[in-house]
């Protein structure tokens, strides 16, 4: 058994005192209290447990405000409970081995193969999906991400979503002559008109370089995955993310650098989004999260009517969030007409708009919900034609290796002290990439 290290799906960011910037995160956890042993000393108690790109202590106080309600209807007791991030994982791990505490989670979608390899999970029937609508009912690329393997068995259903898209300053584009519809299309065409821009902004481009998030392993999917590559070969055992293909789609990806604003530390998620919000890059990469965060921070109506959408050069990387059922929770009834309530149409808008996540169901993408944003039909699109990361065994820890792996390679290209040549960044990436996908192909193979 691995031990995978989850990772968030955004950066959250609070105001302290000295008017900086910290990182917050933190995860929402409900339990169906007759399963729980919460104490003063110790909280191992989970259920529903929410990851929030940004963190909004509103959503918090939506959620408990859903609950007081279901508990009066049902004649339920349930408790909401907040854990930071750096101990949410514990918590999960403890809960999963011990088989105590909580009932009924929301987790990144990227764990689920994790915490099934703990065998910690309870199954969702055939009838218990229909009850939900079936699976029809979600976009398939979010349903893909519950399938591991071949296994047919379903362990978790789809919440919220989660999609990388470009985003762009269309008036931006419009002075150095660049035309959008063009420029997205392709990674040679996304480089020629950052060339274009770049004779007007000293630095059009802003995307995180850092390992604070799996961010840059998300966005480089795009790239990798648009010029015909993929991560692991067909029978998933073998890397394939050094292929000539999927190399050369890397190679793309990581020659963005050029672009970038210079300098020799890695770019946080937090740098990214006061960049762009101030209009100093002209083009970025993120997920719907973006969207509140400027609606919060532009004031003028005037200036956010210059925000556009489009997919990046690739299929956009789709994840978000799972809701799952632990196997020793005991209430099975009870907490599946919970599930149906946080299925609910209007809470499922709300959340998003707090969150910075989108709906998982098609029915919720009304004409009415598409137009409270303009770029909303991007995202849907991407969720439609994108794709998650593999969900096999043993991908939390490839997945962890290749983020860390990707950050080797930026921290590289950020320490460099002369202009790297197209050779330089081949020996980058195979340093950092070659040797790494050699191991993991043993490990893959056994």
């Amino acid at each position: 058994m691995h031990r995978f290290i989850p990772h968030h799906l955004g950066q959250i960011t609070r105001a302290c005192g000295d008017n900086t910037f910290q990182p917050v995160v933190t995860a929402r956890l409900v339990c169906l209290v007759q399963n729980c042993s919460v104490t003063a000393k110790k909280e191992r108690s989970l259920s529903i447990d929410f990851v929030t790109p940004l963190f909004d202590p509103r959503a918090n106080e939506l959620l408990a405000n859903v609950l007081q309600e279901f508990d009066k209807k049902n004649g339920r007791k349930t408790n909401l409970i907040n854990y930071e991030w750096g101990q949410i994982w514990r918590e999960l791990v403890n809960v999963t081995i011990y088989r105590t505490g909580g009932d009924l989670a929301e987790i990144g979608s990227s764990w689920l193969e994790s915490l099934v390899s703990m065998n910690g999970l309870r199954p969702f029937s055939s009838q218990e999906i229909c009850e939900f609508g079936g699976k029809e009912v979600f976009f398939q690329s979010l349903w893909e991400n519950l399938t591991i393997g071949s296994e047919p068995i379903i362990r978790g259903l789809p919440f919220q979503a989660d999609v990388r898209v470009m985003y762009y300053w269309d008036d931006m584009l419009e002075t150095a002559g660049v035309e959008p519809k063009e420029t997205f299309i392709s990674a040679a065409n996304l480089a020629a008109g950052l060339e274009k821009l770049q004779q007007h902004y000293d630095s059009p481009l802003i995307l995180p370089t850092g390992t604070d998030t799996h961010n840059i392993l998300y966005n480089a999917a795009s790239w990798l995955r648009g010029a015909g590559g993929e991560f692991l070969s067909a029978d998933n055992r073998q890397t394939a993310f050094c292929e000539p293909q999927a190399l050369a789609g890397l190679r793309a990806y990581f020659g963005l650098h050029k672009f970038l604003p210079p300098q020799n530390t890695p770019i946080t998620d937090a740098e990214v989004l006061d960049i762009f919000t101030r209009r100093k890059a002209a083009v970025t990469i993120a997920g719907p999260w973006l969207l509140n965060h400027l609606k919060n921070n532009v004031e003028s109506k005037e200036l956010i009517s210059h925000l556009k959408a489009a997919l990046p050069p690739g299929p956009s990387f789709v994840g978000g969030t799972v809701l799952v059922v632990w196997q020793h929770a005991r209430d099975i009834s009870a907490i599946l007409t919970l599930i149906k309530t946080l299925f609910e149409p209007e809470l499922q808008y709300q959340l998003g708009e707090l969150d910075g996540f989108l709906p998982v169901q098609k029915r919720f993408w009304t004409e009415e919900y598409m137009s409270r944003n303009p770029n909303l039909p991007v995202l849907r699109q991407a969720i439609l034609t994108g794709k998650g990361l593999p969900v096999v065994p043993l991908w939390g820890m490839i997945e962890d290796r290749l983020n860390g792996a990707f950050g080797a390679a930026w921290n590289d290209i950020h320490s460099a002290q002369a202009p790297l040549t197209p050779q330089d960044l081949d020996a980058i990436l195979n340093d950092r990439l070659v040797s790494m996908a050699r191991r993991l192909d043993i490990t893959l193979a056994e």
